[in-house]
């Protein structure tokens, strides 16, 4: 991404060059009286004392927000080529541009692993907490947004390193609207630029065609605001471009036309609308991605961006200028704490606190992890004008965390899925991250609804895994009660409504079940879990419909050894054993601990009399985890091999009791 620059300040003030008034100085220049240089005195210290500084000047600070991710988590997200590249630069021609008056300690940055959905929230609570009103502040991203085929309510929104491909609403905050409720709240001068590319899923190429030029893209109503799109280059727009042409992003273009070429008046200014005006005459020659440019200022009139005539106007010689040497450790940057500031003692506290944190020691072992050392510190004097940044760093942690378990089950991590299947995972711990990451934000903070419905999710879930695990159909009640309060804070997340169909289907309600599978497909259609759960429903009643589910799931996540093993009871009800054992074998080359594929693969083996076979796959279904001896015991599937002395074999070895 890419973005616009506008600085409005005239001139500014900068109190460190300030030097102290010598009384001889004073008494040589001004035919001041004793007393009226008493009162001089007086005033200038009253004037600039520490207290009154921040009033007096706290219009002159500016800050920087700067994002750029080109790698991320998930390995189905495309690396991007330009974003990192694109917020490096970016912070650089701040630095670099002498009118701007930026330091490296106002200048946040962010880029590919940094820049997860809790690192970005805190760093704009970092811009919230250490400005004040008439301050100037700019936003920078350059990364993935979710392509809209559609128009819809809703802002586009952002992928952040950790954001799943198929993401829900609970698991991003809309970074332009927070950041414009932080500008309006005190009143900031801003500048926001954002360089956004459509992140296309399965789903979206099978509804609509970036060829087509009619993608849109929706981000928060900024008092001035402009954008600018490019698409993938047909094969005629290709071939007319130079041989020599150096491929260009669109932060290319926003930087040239800030360091001169878009000051169409030749004023050394570049005003919002020569930006405009600038921007929007440009031949894109993005090969092969297309992009959205949006730029957008507190003021038009008053905003605009000088010119530096030290800095070169040809880009590729103003790289060679820019010195990286801002991309150090954001410690300080995020105003945390200096272990130089600290006494011994209360050095050592905050640096058990930190290795707690690095070690994931969170909430646990319960004498000494990051929660419990953070409530001493916040109980010390030391600690007192650093509590916000200290209880930021904890609670960004612990959201981490909640949102890497999510993942993991979103992305269909072969490890998580087999805590959830065998009934071994402990997810109370993730609730109780989500419930102290909110106590440390505030109740007002924008990620709290966002926690509470994580924390209700992993509550729900944790009593569906036990109410399995004991057959209790009134723990299954409970946990679908649990999920259903959550949509009463989020009504588009996907995998809530994907565990509510995982609960009616247990308690034998499947048409409600049906719906919320659908609903899960509606609102993250490139999503392969709830596809295949909603296959199985339908086994009985529509074997085609069933089919084409199950390979749809396959397709979105070849991963998906849950798509491979409803596509094998679909041919296992066809009577096509071939391709049935084809399909369930496929599922334990993906997981070699799926129990339920290896004991459908013993109902195909019983089915055509291969009892050694059967016997083989079966015990193996035991080994993983299989117990459920009733099932076994009147499956039609296994008839035949029941009436054999292998399957007495495994009784007796497996099931003493029976």
């Amino acid at each position: 991404m890419k973005s616009i620059l506008i600085s409005n300040e005239r001139f500014h003030i900068n109190l460190k060059s300030f030097k102290p008034i010598k009384i001889k100085e004073l008494n040589s220049c001004f035919n001041y009286s004793g007393f009226q240089l008493v009162l001089l005195i007086i005033a200038y210290w009253i004037g600039f004392s520490n207290n009154d500084l921040h009033a007096q000047y706290s219009g002159k600070t500016k800050r920087a927000l700067i994002i750029g991710i080109s790698k991320y988590q998930d390995p189905d997200i495309k690396e991007l080529k330009f974003a990192r590249q694109d917020a490096e630069l970016f912070a650089s021609y701040l630095l670099a541009n002498s009118s701007m008056n930026l330091s490296k300690e106002n200048i946040l940055i962010l880029v590919d692993k940094e820049a997860t959905t809790a690192g970005v929230a805190a760093s704009l609570d970092w811009l919230a907490e250490n400005t004040h009103s008439k301050d100037t502040v700019f936003l920078f991203f350059s990364g993935y947004a979710g392509y809209q085929f559609r128009q819809t309510v809703s802002n586009t929104p952002i992928y952040y390193f950790d954001s799943p491909y198929s993401q829900s609403t609970s698991s991003a905050f809309d970074l332009y609207k927070q950041f414009n409720k932080i500008a309006k709240s005190k009143k900031l001068h801003f500048y926001c630029f954002g360089i956004l590319y459509p992140l296309l899923t399965p789903s979206v190429l099978a509804e609509d065609s970036i060829l087509t030029k009619t993608w849109n893209i929706q981000v928060e109503t900024f008092p001035n605001k402009f954008s600018v799109s490019s698409y993938i280059n047909t094969e005629d727009e290709e071939q007319t471009r130079s041989l020599t042409e150096e491929p260009k992003s669109f932060n290319h273009y926003l930087l040239e036309a800030l360091i001169g070429r878009a000051d169409i008046n030749k004023d050394l200014h570049v005003d919002f609308n020569e930006l405009h005006v600038f921007l929007n005459k440009t031949k894109w020659v993005e090969s092969n991605t297309p992009g959205f440019l949006l730029a957008a200022s507190s003021s038009r009139n008053k905003g605009y961006v000088r010119v530096d005539q030290k800095l070169s106007t040809n880009l590729i010689q103003l790289e060679k200028q820019l010195a990286l040497s801002i991309l150090e450790p954001n410690e300080n940057k995020r105003n945390e704490l200096s272990l130089s500031q600290l006494d011994k003692e209360n050095r050592l506290l905050y640096q058990d606190y930190l290795i707690a944190i690095q070690l994931g020691h969170l909430m646990s072992p319960p004498n000494r992890n990051a929660s419990i050392l953070l409530d001493s510190m916040l109980g010390l004097t030391a600690f007192t004008a650093h509590q916000g940044a200290i209880k930021r760093r904890l609670a960004a942690a612990l959201q981490d965390e909640t949102q890497q378990i999510l993942n993991a089950y979103l992305n269909f991590d072969i490890r998580e899925i087999a805590k959830r299947r065998d009934k071994t995972g402990a997810y109370l711990i993730y609730s109780d991250y989500c419930r102290r990451a909110a106590e440390l934000l505030g109740k007002e903070h924008f990620l709290n609804k966002m926690l509470t419905v994580k924390e209700l999710y992993f509550q729900g879930l944790q009593k569906r895994i036990d109410g399995e695990r004991v057959h209790d159909k009134q723990l299954i009640a409970e946990a679908l009660t649990l999920q259903k309060q959550s949509l009463q804070y989020e009504n588009q997340a996907a995998f809530i409504y994907n565990e509510i169909g995982i609960n009616c289907t247990l308690l034998d309600r499947n048409e409600e079940a049906k719906i919320n599978f659908e609903k899960a497909i509606a609102n993250s259609p490139s999503w392969s879990i709830p596809f295949a759960n909603l296959s199985q429903l339908y086994l009985k009643e529509d074997i085609n419909r069933a089919q084409r589910l199950a390979k749809h799931a396959i397709r979105l996540s070849p991963k998906n050894s849950y798509g491979y093993n409803v596509e094998g009871l679909v041919y296992l009800e066809t009577a096509n054993y071939s391709k049935a054992e084809a399909a369930f074998l496929k599922a334990i080359e993906i997981d070699d601990k799926f129990h339920e594929a290896y004991y459908n693969l013993a109902c195909v083996k019983s089915l055509q009399a291969n009892f050694q076979m059967a016997h083989f796959y079966l015990e193996s279904a035991i080994q993983n985890g299989f117990r459920d001896y009733n099932h076994a015991m009147s499956d039609p599937d296994l008839e035949a091999f029941r009436k054999t002395f292998q399957w007495n074999e495994l009784v007796k070895k497996y099931f003493k009791d029976k």
